[in-house]
C-alpha cells in the first residue's frame, strides 16, 4: 500500500539521518580525541620545561651556597695567616728583647 510504502520511505530516511547523525558524532570524537592528544603533549612539555627550571634554580642556589661556603672559608683562613705572622712576629720580637738584654748584661 501507500501508505505502508511511505511509512516504509519515512522510516528509512529517519535510519539514515540517525546513521548520518552516528557518523558525524564518531567524527567529532575522533577530533576530541586528537585535541586531547595534544593537549596531553603541552602539558608533558609543559611540565618538563618547569622541571628544567627548578632544576636550573637548584643548581644556581648550590653555586651561590658554594661561594658563600668559599668566602667563608677564605676569611677564616686570612684571618689564620695574620694569626700566624702576628705570632711569627711576636717571636722576633720577644728573640729581639732577649737578644738586647744579654748584650745589656755583657
Amino acid at each position: 500500500t501507500k501508505r505502508g510504502k511511505k511509512r516504509k520511505l519515512g522510516e528509512m530516511k529517519e535510519s539514515n539521518g540517525l546513521e548520518e547523525e552516528l557518523q558525524q558524532l564518531g567524527e567529532m570524537s575522533e577530533k576530541l580525541e586528537e585535541i586531547k592528544d595534544v593537549l596531553v603533549q603541552k602539558k608533558k612539555k609543559k611540565k618538563k620545561k618547569i622541571e628544567a627550571e627548578q632544576e636550573s634554580l637548584n643548581q644556581e642556589k648550590q653555586l651561590i651556597q658554594v661561594k658563600e661556603d668559599l668566602t667563608k672559608v677564605n676569611t677564616l683562613l686570612g684571618k689564620t695567616e695574620k694569626k700566624k705572622k702576628k705570632k711569627k712576629i711576636e717571636a722576633k720580637v720577644k728573640a729581639l728583647k732577649k737578644e738586647k738584654e744579654l748584650i745589656e748584661m755583657t
